[in-house]
């Protein structure tokens, strides 16, 4: 019986363990986990888990005239883009993507903005209808910075066809995924940031395990914690990205892994508190102070000395010239021969606002680039055919004028202004001179080495319409139009000298109206308190044609009237020079060769390599500005180019 029991209490004791030990097993919740990068980066893998804003097919490469509607990725960093919108990308190796490092909705020239370091530029043009319509697009190239795309192919091979994908920007960028989908909790990165891990209120979450999820719960959202670089790591920053030597904008940062950084500079006109560069106009050293503050607020200083490079050197004589067409054509004697180039024209209408800037782009391509690395002074020159009664008349109209003047000195880098009212008239001298005072006024207060110029023409009639004992006070060099001062009466266009009575007495050529050459002109401009120094005087880089008449009534040179007059300098030389029917004169007491007819029906007066040496040596003898020439696209084959930078000795 006893044994029985003790079976009996075995029994139940098993039963009752085994009753205790089980339990219903219970399943854990599937919940969303969100994982906030809090102003980090996915990497490739993770970002491909996030839906994109949008994509984009790209099939135009560095091109300048494809149509409005497209999208293109330009390849060169040293691209103008002035109409277009912009969106600057750098690869990121972490991410292994491109980051949106800057963007632009068509404010301004590539070359004018802040860049910080980027590798390729997505842009599209201003009239693209898309950007209106895309808010994903609007986005990209308005407030882009910090937005991912990736790209299914290299941009470093030679493409014809990619696909972009463009994510949510980095602020915007939550990850949301299943909790039964996460093996290892992502990884971000933060350029100069360590990451810290990820946090749930003040709790650091090493895996889903250290989640308490209770029953009903939906969501949890992690929270991306970052942590400093030391100040040696900044210090090390800072000397790896100022160089010793600034050539262009560079990037001065604000921040930097925690730390605030607020500029200063000795040159704000050379290099400002941003980092945008601009030549000096002398010889300069920068030095620019970083004062670094930290999250504890603790504030270190530290400075750094850079060079730059500087303009050429204005001192007399000076080579000068204006370039009208043939932009294209500019090669590297054309910057290393001038100190001055003059690009024409912009115009201005009544009111004193700018018409007609198409210019503008033939200036970022072929100008700007090359005059950067030559030290140029490069000016903008404003159109006789501007509405100039119109704007000198009104004090209002003046202010705006002069105002928007500085405005296109600032937005396009320009080193000053020349004022091309070619035909003042009597009773408008006052108004020049009005005028002339206000944008002087103005031009000189944004920076006081910028160039204010005007365009005269030499002889008698012309200067006294400028008010220049008056005027001259606003002008730092006037351009001598010594061409085209004369059309008829067989007499030269440009000479240096007066000359006697005729050269030619049977053919009735080659003679100078009263004090119409440069020589004549000198004491003209002296009368008005003008002196020496501020006239630049101008060459012909063009033949003028005057056509005689032989009836009963006539026997006189008058104006070719075939189109055009003139005659370029290179058709001179294929088409007149070497032709028989012509013969070549120099009248050495005048300074200038011509070209007639050996019926006596045909005279050209022009400028040549000879002419242009003896109007050098005058201009170095008497202690002139200079010479300039009207205009580049006469004479492209270089010939009088290479005459200026011989006589001038450039």
């Amino acid at each position: 019986m006893k044994k029985l029991i003790t079976l009996l209490f075995i029994t139940l004791t098993a039963l009752l363990i085994t009753s205790c030990n089980y339990t219903e097993e219970i399943e854990t919740p599937v919940i969303n986990i969100n994982f906030d990068v809090n102003g980090g980066f996915w990497s490739k893998s993770d970002l491909q888990k996030l839906r994109p804003d949008g994509t984009v097919t790209i099939s135009e490469f560095d091109n300048y005239t494809g149509a409005n509607t497209e999208i293109t990725i330009f390849t060169p960093t040293d691209t103008g883009l002035r109409w277009h919108y912009k969106a600057f990308i750098q690869y990121n190796a972490d991410m292994d993507a491109y980051i949106v490092v800057y963007s632009d909705a068509y404010t301004a020239s590539v070359d004018r903005l802040e860049l910080p370091d980027y590798d390729f530029i997505i842009a599209a043009h201003y009239h693209n209808p898309r950007i209106v319509a895309s808010p994903m697009l609007n986005k990209l190239f308005t407030d882009g910075v910090n937005i991912p795309i990736l790209f299914n192919k290299d941009l470093n091979e030679p493409q014809t066809r990619v696909e972009m994908r463009v994510y949510p920007q980095s602020d915007d960028a939550t990850l949301t995924l299943k909790s039964n989908n996460i093996e290892n909790l992502p990884l971000p990165n933060k350029p100069d940031f360590y990451f810290g891990g990820w946090h749930l209120g003040g709790t650091l979450i090493e895996s889903l395990d250290d989640l308490t999820i209770s029953a009903g719960d939906t969501m949890k959202t992690l929270e991306a914690r970052w942590e400093s670089y030391s100040i040696e790591s900044l210090e090390q920053f800072l000397d790896s990205n100022i160089p010793a030597h600034v050539t262009q904008n560079i990037n001065l940062p604000t921040k930097y892994s925690g730390y605030t950084i607020d500029w200063t500079t000795t040159h704000p006109l050379v290099i400002n508190t941003e980092g945008r560069f601009n030549f000096a106009y002398e010889p300069t050293t920068v030095t620019l102070t970083a004062t670094i503050t930290s999250l504890e607020n603790t504030v270190t200083t530290r400075t750094f000395d850079v060079t730059v490079p500087n303009k050429k050197s204005l001192a007399a004589p000076i080579a000068s010239s204006y370039i009208w067409r043939n932009y294209s054509s500019v090669n590297d004697a054309f910057f290393e021969t001038l100190d001055i180039i003059n690009t024409a024209f912009l115009r201005a209408d009544g009111n004193g606002n700018f018409i007609g800037t198409a210019v503008l782009t033939d200036i970022y391509e072929y100008i700007f680039p090359k005059s950067k690395i030559h030290g140029n002074w490069v000016l903008f020159s404003i159109a006789p055919e501007s509405d100039w009664v119109s704007i000198a008349r009104s004090a209002t109209n003046i202010e705006r004028f002069a105002n928007n003047i500085v405005d296109i000195i600032n937005t396009h880098g320009f080193d000053g202004v020349d004022i091309d009212w070619e035909t003042p008239r009597q009773g408008e001298q006052v108004w020049y001179s009005n005028m002339m005072a206000v944008i002087h006024e103005k031009v000189k207060a944004n920076n006081p080495s910028h160039l204010v110029t005007t365009a005269i023409t030499g002889g008698p009639w012309q200067p006294p319409m400028y008010n220049l004992s008056v005027s001259n006070a606003y002008i730092d060099y006037i351009n001598v139009m010594t061409y085209s001062m004369a059309s008829s009466s067989g007499s030269y266009q440009n000479a240096l000298f007066n000359r006697t009575g005729l050269h030619n007495t049977v053919a009735r050529v080659g003679q100078t109206p009263r004090d119409t050459s440069i020589a004549g002109s000198v004491p003209i401009f002296n009368s008005y308190g003008v002196p020496n120094s501020k006239l630049i005087f101008g060459l012909a880089f063009y033949g003028v044609r005057q056509q005689r008449s032989f009836n009963e009534s006539t026997n006189t040179w008058s104006s070719w009237s075939r189109f055009p007059p003139s005659v370029f300098y290179p058709e001179i030389v294929a088409s007149y020079l070497n032709n028989p029917e012509f013969d070549y004169f120099f009248d050495t007491e005048a300074g200038v060769p011509y070209l007639l007819k050996k019926d006596g029906t045909v005279f050209i007066s022009y400028d040549n390599p000879r002419s242009i040496q003896m109007k050098s040596a005058f201009i170095i003898e008497n202690n002139l500005g200079g010479l300039m020439f009207w205009e580049y696209g006469t004479d492209t084959s270089g010939t009088l180019l290479e005459a200026i930078r011989i006589g001038l000795e450039k």
